[in-house]
């Protein structure tokens, strides 16, 4: 029953993450499957196993479509006084780093954040102008392969902080990529950028 909810789940959180879901929609698939999962009680045998694993499955999916709701009523982030600003970030790696063939991405929960004041002169010296801690909010920042980190890893990036995009697969599919991550806990990602390591065993 358990593997039947959690791939439940999993088709969820796809089925929301590349479909728009309104709360009507929601509220009447959710009646459907409750009448699937009392209709159990109306037959026996293997029937009865049949209809008790697609309705354990389909519950899983109200699990993961509500997810997505539910993280699109929380629109606010902490960080938002730093979009699209050049901002030194000190964090630790809260995942295990996505290997790519030309890149990595980690996926950093912020410790400190710093805006740079950025010079009109390019021999002039950066300095940082704001400060801030305590906000315990993801960012998913794409690094070089080498060197490498790892999960527990306290890294500096100079990043430049941006709001993921909605994906068009080209075929007239749309991917919530933004809905997506926000599930996740990650409100921004950044472009191409090094990564410094700070300190490590701190998962």
């Amino acid at each position: 029953m358990i593997p039947a909810l959690t791939f439940g789940f999993i088709s969820g959180i796809s089925l929301g993450s590349f479909f728009h879901i309104s709360s009507l929609y929601f509220i009447v698939f959710s009646v459907t499957v409750g009448i699937i999962f009392i209709y159990r009680y109306f037959v026996s045998g293997e029937d009865r196993v049949r209809v008790t694993i697609a309705s354990i499955f389909l519950i899983g999916v109200i699990f993961g479509v509500g997810r997505i709701l539910i993280s699109d009523l929380y629109t606010n982030s902490k960080l938002s006084s730093f979009e699209n600003k050049k901002v030194e970030v000190v964090g630790v790696i809260v995942a295990e780093p996505d290997i790519r063939e030309t890149n990595a991405k980690l996926t950093i929960e912020v410790e400190n954040i710093s805006e740079i004041e950025v010079k009109p002169s390019a021999i002039a010296d950066s300095r940082l102008i704001q400060t801030s801690s305590g906000f315990r909010e993801k960012i998913l920042v794409t690094v070089p392969l080498y060197p490498e980190f790892s999960y527990g890893d306290r890294v500096k990036v100079n990043v430049i902080l941006s709001k993921p995009k909605v994906i068009d697969s080209g075929d007239g599919r749309v991917f919530d990529y933004k809905g997506y991550l926000k599930v996740r806990g990650i409100w921004y990602t950044s472009r191409f950028t090094q990564a410094e390591l700070v300190s490590s065993g701190n998962g």
